[in-house]
């Protein structure tokens, strides 16, 4: 294995995502264009690696196009139920909106305003109601229930022109969704791609710990997830999949599945 990964795993490719939906957050031309590869198998651990067993079942975010992974284990998470398909394709999602989450920061009694119509502002105003703060979401039907002050606005990608209302509103702070990394502060650290030094304050205590903290909310039915919907394919090789990628038609939302 790779010793210049911090607690090394190897992990073979099981489950990948990809989007082609126009407000997707995270498949677009400003972040991916390709399948993240999101859960897998267990195969091999590092020496100094525990709590985890050959054959566990493991979440983590790669957008490497390789079917066998090397990954620090610091930055994956076992997943207690591989049939749970639908908790498998919202991960990488749920980790963005907690980054987002964590990094905006709203305190508890604030009123936050989501703009858009679509799955992530969905998942984002549930996460953000668990903080305490009132959340209110924009649609063309309900302009007239949001406040004229708010503390927090979110603009999703495309929903620019639906948000002029905001002319006439008082924020105190306001983000485009689009500026936010798709990783965690940290995991571009040259030090830690290099294996140097290991950022545990910002990716040890955030990543992984949003990761369970999210699955956590899942099993105890805190946050239902039925309010998306996507399809499911199998591939057998990288060929195939970057083939079935190729072929997909315009608002596709796709779990693969690698055939056994």
């Amino acid at each position: 294995m790779t010793t210049s990964i911090l607690d090394p795993v190897k992990i073979s490719n099981k489950y990948a995502i990809f989007s082609n939906q126009p407000d997707d957050l995270l498949f677009n031309k400003d972040f991916l264009n390709k399948p993240i590869f999101c859960a897998g198998i267990l195969r091999e651990i590092g020496s100094e690696v525990y709590n985890y067993k050959i054959g566990d079942f493991l979440g983590y975010f790669s957008p490497n196009q390789e079917l066998e992974l090397e990954i620090s284990s610091n930055l994956t998470v076992k997943i207690p139920n591989e049939d749970n398909h639908r908790l498998i394709f919202v991960l990488p999602y749920a980790l963005h909106a907690m980054n987002i989450m964590r990094r905006v920061g709203p305190k508890l009694g604030e009123t936050v305003l989501l703009i858009g119509e679509n799955f992530f502002i969905t998942l984002l105003e549930k996460l953000f109601a668990f903080s305490g703060a009132e959340v209110f979401v924009s649609s063309k039907k309900a302009y007239e229930l949001i406040p004229s002050t708010v503390d927090i606005a979110l603009i999703s990608p495309g929903a620019t022109e639906n948000a002029n209302f905001l002319n006439g509103c008082k924020i105190e702070r306001k983000y485009e969704l689009t500026q936010f990394n798709i990783y965690d502060e940290g995991l571009e650290d040259p030090n830690y791609i290099r294996g140097i030094k290991y950022p545990y304050s910002y990716v040890r205590w955030q990543y992984k710990t949003n990761l369970y903290y999210f699955i956590d909310l899942i099993v105890k039915n805190r946050i239902n997830l039925d309010f998306f919907k996507f399809t499911e394919k199998q591939f057998s090789n990288i060929d195939e999949l970057s083939e079935c990628i190729g072929s997909l038609k315009e608002n596709s939302s796709i779990l693969f599945k690698l055939q056994n």
